[in-house]
């Protein structure tokens, strides 16, 4: 006699693993997103922008002086 799991048992098992793929991708897309914007000032500082405003450029001179 074979052993088999209805599937009105099987539906919530499955509609939870759909749900845990969903979020663990949706959690990757998260972490590497604020992974790349914690880079964001660093990125516009090498650019030569300081942290005063777009609008103030720092010359490159001002850039090497302070590395």
């Amino acid at each position: 006699m074979e052993k088999t799991i209805p599937e009105y048992a099987l539906q919530p098992i499955n509609s939870f693993h759909d749900y845990w793929i969903e979020s663990s991708r949706l959690l990757s897309i998260s972490i590497s997103g604020m992974e790349t914007l914690t880079g964001i000032p660093q990125l516009m500082e090498s650019l030569g922008f300081s942290g005063k405003g777009i609008q103030t450029k720092k010359s490159p001179e001002t850039v090497e002086q302070q590395r």
